[in-house]
């Protein structure tokens, strides 16, 4: 029985790119900016007394009058995660009449840490911003975030604009490389360096590189990079015994040998080299490569490498559209680089598939 479908046929489906094609932003953790004369999900910490006033923008700030350094506004239980950093961030000031200056800040439960202490003064709104990452060991469903200030000789007032906590966009890993098979995996020779794998220490390997020539080492792929991504190089490092003391050792990406996380390493522990880089303008990806380099010394010596990790901001599902499909007598398979779309044909309907690509897929 001939089989027929609809002659236009549009399909969206929610895709995740194998990728970002550009850095992807911060994801809100909390946000409250008291326009809508509420504290959002955050609640009453202690018996401070809570209004609203004027924020000088066109919307509202929460004013506190407090009596103690913890009443004010406290976040919901099990707002953060181990093992992630944070950024916390606000806008304060002290109101009229009171004190000239104090201290306003972050604090954590259970092991109260201080998080972007500053100072505010009652002239003008003072930015309070800093990093956080959970302790070891603290349970993250018992954490909870508070507003602190400095006691004074009695209670006065703050006002709180714009609460905004963010966590970095999830990665996806671009390149890694670890050395533990004894291979330097989808990474190749650079010039003409002696290469072996050594005990990293951990339980792994490294790769020992004995080289003459900065250049000389391992280098990456072509076309591993992609115009308009942040992408955030690493890797660790040392010299081997009986070398020279200290030496530079870096990323450089050609075909412009810009340098990436230039960093000084010895022979004496492992060195972190870490840095972000975005291809230039005008640079065709397909010829962007990556190696290791390190610095000139008066004869060749080695250096240990390991856990080379290249990776990308996600940013999570993008919007594909399949338009204008028609019959095929059989399953019919479309290739969309850097991605392999699968629609199959099956009785009217078509069903769209999406998977990401990767180096072993042949073109279609």
């Amino acid at each position: 029985m001939e089989r027929k479908c609809l002659d236009f046929l549009l399909i969206t489906m929610m895709l995740g790119s194998p990728h970002a094609l550009q850095a992807a932003s911060p994801i809100v953790v909390s946000s409250v900016n008291f326009n809508d004369s509420t504290t959002g999900t955050w609640t009453q910490s202690g018996s401070a007394t809570l209004a609203y006033g004027d924020d000088g923008q066109g919307g509202q700030a929460l004013s506190i009058t407090r009596a103690a350094d913890y009443e004010g506004i406290q976040s919901p239980t099990g707002l953060l995660q181990a093992g992630v950093e944070y950024t916390f961030s606000m806008r304060a000031k002290l109101a009229a009449g009171g004190p000239a200056s104090t201290g306003v800040r972050f604090v954590v439960k259970p092991n109260y840490n201080w998080v972007a202490n500053t100072t505010i003064n009652d002239t003008s709104w003072t930015t309070i911003s800093g990093i956080y990452t959970l302790p070891a060991g603290v349970d993250p469903a018992a954490t909870q975030i508070y507003i602190g200030s400095t006691d004074q000789t009695g209670p006065y007032t703050i006002l709180i604009d714009d609460i905004l906590i963010t966590r970095p966009a999830a990665v996806v890993t671009i390149s890694s490389v670890n050395f533990n098979d004894s291979t330097t995996g989808t990474w190749t020779q650079s010039g003409s360096p002696t290469l072996a794998y050594a005990d990293d220490g951990p339980g792994g390997q490294a790769l020992s590189i004995t080289r003459a020539a900065d250049y000389e080492g391992i280098q990456s792929p072509t076309g591993l990079l992609q115009a308009g991504v942040e992408y955030t190089f690493s890797m660790r490092a040392k010299l081997a015994a009986g070398g020279p003391a200290s030496t530079g050792v870096r990323f450089v990406v050609k075909p412009n040998y810009n340098w990436v996380a230039n960093t000084t390493i010895n022979d004496t522990g492992w060195t972190t080299i870490s840095g972000i880089y975005t291809l230039p303008a005008g640079v065709d990806p397909a010829t962007a490569q990556i190696y290791i380099g390190s610095t000139d010394q008066t004869g060749p010596y080695t250096i240990l490498i390991d856990d080379i990790l290249i990776t990308a901001p996600d940013t999570g599902p993008s919007m594909v559209t399949i338009s204008q499909l028609r019959a095929y007598p059989e399953p019919a398979i479309i290739w969309a680089a850097p991605t392999v779309v699968v629609v199959l044909f099956i009785g009217s309907l078509f069903i769209g598939y999406r998977r990401r690509r990767t180096k072993a897929d042949n073109i279609l």
